[in-house]
């Protein structure tokens, strides 16, 4: 069972815990209730001591009052938020007439940034419905390569991408969405089932229904990354290109980022430090080492050793920590533990990954 599936277990588990706890408490406060009426009630019936009675039933209701107050507390506390039900996107895409043909190819390409060569005579090939993640040590050029794929950079050699492809790209600052309006205005749509099919979709990834009729600038940055997501679902792109997508999410959020894309039948290209993430999502990889560019099949689970399961579980907390700081300022309380957890995260994998050097 994967890290996140374990978590995920976990909390429903404790869900279900708490809420045994939230039935005993609040059987415990309805039978105060009904003490405290029962009290009172017998006080006006009782003949010669009425007055006695009175104060007794008083005494009685203020202690009654105390313990419910206890138990208001440790019902507050007890409360947890159900794991919230999955929902199917649907894909009106089609691909099957593209299917094993080429999106990319590239031949003897090489890049270099004056003296410093990122890679050289890089020789691949992607087929259309391909889910290819690009990885390599931070500055092997994994945003230049997306850039050359999407011409948006020169580079030494040739580089043919199909002229069909209708390429989305995504990265993890969107800074072109019109912040003034909502994303009922800008998915704006003449039928009820389309409308309810944009809906659908948000509710997928997370959004609320008040956040229907909600300006776009007040979302923060992993939400508009969700909404342009979402725009390109809906035009239909046939080839996502990300670049560190999920920085600003959650870990709810990246989850159903995850479920999302595993539904998405185009062509996928990814950049990410998070693991899990590319494992979920694509099923073969540009390895970037070594002034090359070679193309793998991603490894079997069972394959991994003990240090990749345990960089693989470092990188997914690493991931969850950043995208809670992302939501953050250094003021705020809780910011500086969660800096913290950040920086000693970001050491431990620094050291296997040392320790994959020297291997």
């Amino acid at each position: 069972m994967k890290f996140r599936e374990k978590k995920r277990l976990t909390q429903q588990r404790e869900y279900e815990k708490q809420q045994k706890m939230v039935e005993r408490i609040e059987a415990q406060m309805n039978g105060l209730a009904s003490r405290s009426e029962k009290a009172h009630a017998q006080s006006t019936k009782k003949e010669g001591f009425k007055e006695y009675h009175r104060v007794k039933a008083k005494r009685t209701d203020a202690q009654i009052k105390s313990k419910q107050k206890r138990l208001e507390q440790e019902l507050e506390k007890a409360k947890a938020e159900p794991i919230t039900p999955e929902y199917k996107v649907s894909f009106s895409i089609d691909t099957t007439h593209k299917t094993g043909k080429r999106f990319l190819e590239v031949q003897n390409v090489t890049k270099a940034f004056g003296e410093r060569t990122l890679f050289k005579n890089a020789n691949f090939t992607i087929q259309h419905g391909e889910k290819v993640a690009i990885i390599g040590p931070n500055g092997s050029g994994k945003t230049t390569l997306l850039n050359i794929i999407l011409g948006q950079e020169t580079a030494e050699g040739s580089v043919w991408v199909s002229p069909s492809a209708n390429i989305g790209y995504l990265t993890q600052e969107v800074f072109d969405l019109p912040l003034e309006q909502t994303p009922e205005e800008l998915f704006e749509n003449e039928t009820f089932k389309a409308r309810g099919h944009v809906q659908n979709l948000m509710r997928h990834l997370g959004f609320t229904a008040a956040q229907w009729t909600e300006p776009i600038k007040h979302m923060s940055m992993g939400e508009r990354v969700k909404i342009k997501l979402m725009a390109y679902i809906l035009e239909e792109k046939d080839v996502l290109i990300l670049d560190e997508p999920t920085t600003h999410l959650d870990l709810p959020s990246r989850e159903q980022l995850e479920e999302t894309l595993s539904q998405y039948s185009g062509t996928l290209l990814a950049v990410s430090h998070d693991r899990y993430f590319l494992e979920k999502t694509t099923n073969s990889k540009l390895v970037i080492s070594n002034n090359g560019i070679e193309k793998q099949l991603n490894d079997a689970p069972s394959e991994r050793n003990e240090r990749e399961e345990l960089r693989l579980k470092l990188e997914t907390e690493r991931q969850e920590v950043l995208g809670k700081l992302s939501f953050m300022i250094p003021n705020d309380k809780g910011y500086k533990e969660l800096d913290q957890a950040f920086n000693e995260l970001t050491k431990r994998i620094k050291e296997l990954d040392h320790q994959d050097k020297k291997d």
